[in-house]
């Protein structure tokens, strides 16, 4: 009675788990890469939809925009690659108040705000949203705010790793896989 592998067997169990890694691998990476850029787009999402929700709950308008530390709007920042924050002018206290602060800890991770000059994100006390770049001018007409997500590393064309966030001026969002660039 034979117990264990003999030699052949053990190499031809070898060389099947190494020809399994070898697929395997790549699109198992190519997953993860699909789930960090759908975490990112929903995190930009939800936020979107908080803020607006905040808007219409506080009567107020909300802002939206980049931010590095949690703290303050990045005045300058296309870029809200490493996070964003909501926040309200509070007439109580005269003085503008952080809601909530959205850090972006993947790494390569890039949220741009799309095509124009503007910075901030602002809705309306009924919904409506709009864009501007000092907080208080509005864009005019009425544009779709677009936003892009994608992960550093999605560079394979065959997949749609990276996200398109369109925001209509009546705070409607839809969201549509692309291509990464």
């Amino acid at each position: 009675m034979q117990k264990g592998f003999s030699l052949v067997e053990l190499m031809i169990a070898v060389s099947v788990t190494l020809l399994l890694i070898t697929v395997a691998i790549p699109s198992f990476e190519t997953s993860v890469l699909g789930v960090r850029g759908s975490s990112l787009a929903d995190k930009l999402i939800s936020s979107i939809h908080m803020v607006r929700s905040e808007a219409i709950s506080r009567n107020s308008r909300v802002t939206l925009c980049a931010s590095v530390d949690g703290e303050s709007c990045d005045d300058t920042a296309v870029n809200w690659s490493r996070g964003w924050i909501a926040t309200w002018y509070n007439p109580e206290l005269a003085k503008t108040e952080v809601i909530r602060y959205w850090k972006v800890s993947s790494q390569g991770a890039r949220v741009q705000l799309g095509g124009v000059n503007s910075h901030q994100l602002i809705y309306k006390a009924n919904g409506e949203a709009f864009l501007s770049a000092d907080g208080s001018a509005e864009l005019v007409p009425p544009i779709a705010i677009g936003f892009r997500t994608q992960i550093d590393g999605c560079v394979d064309f065959e997949y749609k790793h990276a996200r398109t966030i369109q925001i209509t001026p009546f705070g409607t969002v839809t969201v549509e896989k692309e291509k990464c660039i």
